[in-house]
């Protein structure tokens, strides 16, 4: 695809702990388009997380990339050195983490750290020039007064004005890439919905590429083109953001959507998912859904292999009914 910014194939990474082997990410397909926003969505334990700091090289021990392809913009990023990753981190990649204190330096004014993320891959910019591009990324995001903020420290900021600043950090050196972890989910609804809206509007704007990682489908019904859904270190399906919640093929996506309060009765008890996720270091046999699936059946011992239906592809034994499905080995 010429115009894929992120190519991901079969990307496995593991956690080789004690007890045995941690399989956080384990056969990851993902391919994301310039101006794309992808939503990575999955319960605490999917693997979303580990993915993003996969493709970043930021995994540590006792986690390592065991085996798969990352392929960004026509580069092969397992065959980078750390200090070519560090170039490449922060100026065509950046990250949005969930604490934006993760992000900013408490003793640091905002403006000391906005200028090092620009002089440090691009010193030929200048302070002058570099404090021009922060004053005019915090307009971007929305930030009143930016000479002002550019003086504060972190802790004389609001939460809301914090994530905005660590978004314009990310914006600073116009990335082809932007990793977001779950960073709205501290904030209130109304301040959740601006970031929303902004990062939307930036990323058209910019032409980034965004895989934005959550838990909440209702966060990525209102900001993704694509939708991927997680479960045990793999994506059960993927496809246009319309067609996987109008239409979920995985039992997994239903019950997330279903479990959405939206949808609700007034009165009557939210639903559940039943059971819960399992340890990555005894998964299931075959499907590793297969223990809390309403539709189980025999097969589902046996791993299914990812399947297509029209535009979205999933992988299950026993979808919704839908019309010209057939294996992906078969349809390629």
């Amino acid at each position: 695809m010429t115009d894929a910014v992120l190519d991901i194939r079969q990307l496995k990474t593991h956690f080789l702990l004690e007890k045995g082997i941690a399989r956080a990410v384990d056969g990851l397909d993902l391919t994301v388009k310039s101006g794309q926003i992808l939503c990575l969505v999955g319960e605490s334990g999917s693997g979303k997380t580990v993915a993003g700091f996969s493709i970043l090289g930021l995994v540590s021990e006792p986690g390592r990339i065991v085996s798969g392809e990352i392929m960004f913009k026509g580069e092969v990023l397992a065959t980078k050195s750390d200090r070519q990753m560090s170039h490449i981190r922060g100026d065509r990649i950046a990250m949005i983490f969930q604490d934006p204190m993760m992000t900013l330096n408490p003793v640091l004014r905002i403006d000391d750290q906005m200028m090092e993320a620009i002089l440090i891959h691009h010193p030929e910019y200048g302070r002058k020039r570099a404090r021009e591009r922060c004053l005019a990324a915090l307009s971007e995001v929305g930030i009143p007064a930016p000479e002002a903020r550019l003086r504060n420290f972190p802790h004389e900021l609001s939460g809301g004005m914090r994530q905005r600043v660590a978004i314009a950090i990310a914006l600073l050196n116009e990335p082809d890439l932007i990793i977001a972890d779950e960073p709205t989910t501290a904030l209130d609804v109304t301040i959740q919905a601006q970031i929303l809206y902004l990062v939307r509007k930036l990323c058209r704007s910019h032409g980034s590429a965004f895989i934005w990682i959550t838990h909440d489908l209702g966060v990525a019904a209102e900001i993704a083109d694509r939708i991927a859904v997680m479960y045990a270190g793999r994506i059960v399906e993927e496809g246009p953001t319309d067609a996987v919640l109008d239409h979920p093929r995985h039992p997994y996506t239903e019950g997330l959507i279903r479990s959405l309060p939206e949808g609700q009765a007034p009165g009557q008890p939210l639903f559940q998912i039943s059971g819960v996720t399992p340890s990555l270091l005894n998964l299931p046999k075959g499907c590793p859904f297969r223990p809390r699936c309403v539709r189980a059946q025999a097969d589902c011992e046996t791993a299914p292999t990812e399947r297509i239906s029209e535009e979205t592809r999933y992988r299950c034994f026993h979808p919704a009914n839908t019309p010209n499905e057939g294996s992906a080995n078969e349809l390629s």
